[in-house]
């Protein structure tokens, strides 16, 4: 199982997602990707996440790095799990945000391991 590493970037004009893994032979292996996109921050978050996750083509371990606690949160608090077998609804009984995109996170996640980088690991303050 190959580890791929995330970079996810994201303004309220457009996000950005770099990706890289190495292959068995050694062979450092690099896409970036991006797209303007005029919507909120944290939709641009999730379709930064979404484009990474359509372009695997098999089961690997992720190791994402985002500034927005807006993705990591949900996945890490396990609250994307919640949310779904409440029928997308928080805990206040309210429509999640971005409830589509979230679905479609939820549906691309399955056959992929997950773990988020933070800002200490990645050196950054």
């Amino acid at each position: 199982m190959y580890i791929v590493n995330v970079e996810l970037k994201a303004t309220q004009s457009g996000y950005k997602a770099d990706m890289s893994f190495t292959d068995k032979e050694g062979k450092l292996h690099k896409k970036h990707i991006e797209h303007m996109n005029r919507y909120t921050m944290q939709s641009n978050y999730l379709a930064a996440l979404i484009a990474v996750l359509e372009t695997l083509q098999n089961p690997c371990m992720l190791s994402i790095y985002s500034h927005s606690d807006y993705i990591t949160e949900p996945i890490r608090q396990g609250w994307l799990s919640s949310w779904a077998l409440h029928d997308w609804k928080n805990a206040k009984g309210k429509t999640v945000r971005n409830a589509e995109q979230w679905q479609q996170v939820k549906k691309l996640l399955a056959n992929h391991s997950v773990r988020f980088i933070t800002r200490e690991e990645k050196g950054e303050k």
